[in-house]
């Protein structure tokens, strides 16, 4: 309310000394109106814009004098206001609107691709669905059960890069156990170690979910 009665009051003033100055004409309505316009709308919103944290954190004394000045009138209106329209409903933006904002900002902010490609998967663990993410089985890194962990296989697995690998028996839509990589830490290459060996000694679960788990329940059971 002070900053709205102290921009009510000011172009008020600015219309009266117009019209003191210049009479009551056509001359001093349109100076009037584009003074307001641009000295009271488009400057300051202008330059807000760019710098409104570091002009309010300078001029927060002339807003606290003018609190303090206009508080007889502003502080019965407010209260009214309260009264009249209860709780103050405060701007909110939904996931899609965020989700605009990050697409229709991209060449002004100074995120990097990956960092927005994390904000935008963040925002949408709850719409995306395991389908929309997983990866499909033919390009899927897999062994056999029936493989053995020689030095071939074992450079293979090293060279894909990932910590743990599914393991399918005859068809690779068919996955009987999963090996983890740390796993074979103490296996050596030149024993030829049947990898049934190793899946069957360490026996780890296999978690199977429906396509259409929504990302965010799959993130709660990853962290269990």
């Amino acid at each position: 309310c002070t900053l709205l009665l102290g921009t009510a009051i000011i172009n008020a003033s600015l219309a009266v000394w117009m019209c003191q100055i210049l009479g009551m004409t056509w001359l001093s309505t349109v100076i009037c109106a584009f003074g307001i316009f641009f000295i009271g709308e488009i400057l300051p919103h202008s330059v807000a814009s760019r710098h409104g944290l570091a002009i309010a954190a300078k001029t927060i004394w002339v807003t606290r004098l003018l609190m303090v000045l206009s508080f007889p009138i502003s502080y019965p209106i407010s209260k009214l206001l309260d009264l009249i329209l209860n709780q103050e409903i405060s701007n909110f933006y939904t996931r899609e609107k965020l989700l605009e904002m990050l697409r229709v900002t991209d060449p002004y902010h100074d995120l990097v691709k990956e960092e927005l490609n994390i904000i935008q998967g963040a925002l949408e663990l709850r719409t995306k669905t395991v389908e929309d993410v997983l990866t499909p089985l033919t390009d899927c890194f897999m062994l056999a059960a029936d493989a053995v962990l020689d030095f071939n296989t074992m450079t293979e697995i090293m060279q894909s890069g990932y910590t743990r690998i599914p393991v399918f028996e005859i068809e690779r839509s068919n996955i009987v156990d999963i090996l983890f990589v740390k796993d074979l830490a103490f296996v050596d290459p030149d024993d030829c170690t049947p990898l049934k060996t190793i899946t069957q000694f360490y026996k780890h679960p296999l978690h199977c979910v429906f396509s259409d788990t929504k990302l965010d329940a799959m993130l709660e059971e990853f962290k269990k």
